[in-house]
């Protein structure tokens, strides 16, 4: 916080936090596709751009497959 202001629980606003976080994704692994896929946030902005998860994995699937033949 600015100029010795203090956050509304009277800390500086810094965090304490000194445990690990626990649940999905917390322990600083890349995600599934598959889990990224079904999280409940991307499932909602996907449907409200109109894109469908087979579109998602069909565009995957061939740049994975360009990869492979270039490599």
């Amino acid at each position: 916080m600015r100029n010795g202001q203090r956050a509304p629980d009277g800390t500086d606003g810094r965090s304490l936090r000194t445990e690990a976080p626990q649940g999905r994704f917390s322990a600083n692994e890349e995600p599934r596709l598959d889990d990224l896929l079904e999280d409940p946030i991307i499932t909602c902005l996907m449907a409200s751009d109109g894109v469908h998860r087979d579109a998602v994995t069909a565009v995957l699937r061939d740049v994975r497959a360009r990869l492979q033949a270039g490599a």
